[in-house]
């Protein structure tokens, strides 16, 4: 019966069908749109109002330990009474470093430390030789202007090879008054000896030839090629820093009535090859933005805030929205509806496919119990594409200024890195890679505002025109309605008391 038995569990154990599941792989911090993405296995919505306002977060105390790698002798929890400060979701509070928000912008780190060309010239200090050489000196660094661009003058290099090159020519020629000092004392010595004597007349011989050439060097290598014997300095160039003000600030153009007139900062031909090192934009200088610009501060914050949550980098994947409701409507999302309706992942994984798309159900069109994703992935390493779906559309950058290969203002323009999917705007083409860069997602989400402006009989209409539909209006109205609460200096609007 024992061996029956065993026999019988294995053949359940070999036979069943088992499920894989992919390792998640977020972070506390990271949005998401379902728990078994996070590490933490915990999706929490937040009340920061943007297209992804779900993120990772912690879920046991743990989870706090392990992320945020604990000091010695503190501890952790993972804190469930959620508050302003955490934008609704769970945190770390830790007994030494205090709380650690999951979107905190203050807790994030720079990319990168970014000085003046007089800082980088004061660390870019002398090198120090482990063998001396003598007579080698270093000189400073020069810091020239030329046409208005900086460069650096590093001359540590040139100067090193030279002090190599006399010191060896000094060397050499030692070397050789040596070699005929000793051979011309065994010429003296030989004796009458022939042999001896020609052997060490050879030897004199090479001397002289050895010399002449260690001496006469600079004047054969300059006759062959003047620049064999110029040892430049490393003339280096020093990109300025530009801050997003100095963008908006060169937008700004007054006509004779003091009107302002927002016109282009960059170059329509010259398109980004790279995406930006990741930066956000913060309220202080969406507030600067409005104030520059005079655009209303609550309307280019929602646009700004609600879209991307200030993140210069944000990429936006229209059909995985996941929300059937917003406000009292159902938005309508085109990209979404064409995606269910393929069956057809980007990885060629396939689904059960819908006949219609109807908003207020398939928005969150789930099978088995999950919500049904595309499975790209953005990749900004890997241009022009960046590993999306381009069969759909989608919101890059600050505005989230969306292309969509379905209309005629999308389509493909040839860039650095190949052809590459852009938007139009102002007659100017806009690729991914250009609004993934401060200057010109800028200046496309200045001009699609001024744009979505015109003809707007509210600020309905605007966010309906800025939207491409009436789908996102109760939720930007929402957020723009709380935004003028929370600024009594600006003035009411009366489309406020619907929300």
């Amino acid at each position: 019966m024992v061996p029956r038995a065993l026999l019988f569990l294995c053949a359940i154990f070999f036979f069943t069908p088992t499920t894989v599941f992919a390792a998640p792989t977020l972070e506390i911090g990271a949005t998401c749109d379902r728990d078994d993405e996070c590490k933490t296995d915990q999706c929490m919505g937040s009340t920061v109002a943007q297209y992804q306002d779900d993120f990772c977060t912690c879920n046991q105390d743990i989870h706090c330990s392990i992320f945020y790698s604990a000091y010695p002798a503190q501890t952790w929890e993972c804190v469930k009474d959620t508050n302003e400060a955490s934008k609704g979701l769970h945190f770390c509070q830790g007994s030494i470093s205090g709380p650690k928000y999951p979107i905190d912008s203050s807790d994030q780190s720079p990319a990168g430390t970014v000085l003046s060309s007089s800082e980088l010239k004061k660390f870019t200090q002398k090198p120090v030789t482990k063998i001396r050489i003598p007579g080698l000196s270093f000189s400073d660094v020069a810091v020239t202007k030329e046409s208005g661009v900086t460069y650096f003058h590093i001359p540590f290099l040139g100067e090193y090879i030279a002090s190599i090159y006399k010191y060896g020519i000094v060397i050499m020629s030692i070397v050789a008054v040596v070699v005929m000092i000793v051979s011309g004392l065994q010429l003296t010595m030989s004796a009458g000896n022939q042999a001896t004597s020609e052997s060490v007349k050879k030897r004199i011989g090479g001397a002289v030839v050895g010399l002449l050439l260690a001496v006469g060097s600079y004047t054969i290598l300059y006759s062959v090629n003047p620049q064999l014997v110029t040892f430049n300095n490393l003339k280096i160039e020093y990109v300025e820093t530009k801050t997003v003000m100095n963008y908006v600030g060169g937008m700004v153009q007054l006509d004779d009535l003091g009107n302002i007139n927002l016109v282009p900062i960059t170059d329509k031909d010259f398109h980004h090859s790279r995406p930006a090192t990741n930066y956000e934009i913060t309220d202080a200088m969406i507030r600067d933005i409005a104030n520059k610009t005079q655009i209303n501060y609550c309307i280019l914050n929602t646009v700004i805030k609600k879209e991307s949550g200030g993140k210069g980098l944000q990429v936006g994947h229209d059909e995985n929205y996941p929300h059937n409701k917003r406000g009292d409507r159902c938005p309508v999302i085109g990209s979404r509806g064409r995606f269910l309706m393929t069956g057809l992942k980007k990885s060629g994984a396939t689904f059960q496919k819908i006949a219609a798309y109807d908003p207020c159900i398939h928005n969150a069109y789930s099978i088995d119990g999950k919500i049904v994703y595309n499975d790209d992935t953005l990749d900004l390493n890997n241009p022009p594409d960046y590993g999306l779906d381009w069969r759909f559309s989608h919101g890059i950058g600050l505005g989230q200024a969306t292309i969509y290969p379905g209309k005629s203002y999308s389509r493909r323009v040839e860039g650095p890195n190949g052809p590459e999917w852009a938007r139009q705007q102002n007659g100017r083409w806009y690729t991914v890679t250009d609004l993934l860069n401060p200057d010109k997602t800028i200046e496309a989400t200045l001009f699609i505002v001024q744009g979505s402006m015109k003809n707007a009989s509210g600020v309905e209409q605007f966010f309906q025109n800025y939207a491409g539909g009436p789908g996102g209006v109760p939720r930007a109205m929402q957020y723009f309605c709380d935004c003028l609460d929370k600024n009594p200096e600006l003035t009411r609007v009366n489309a406020c008391a619907n929300y």
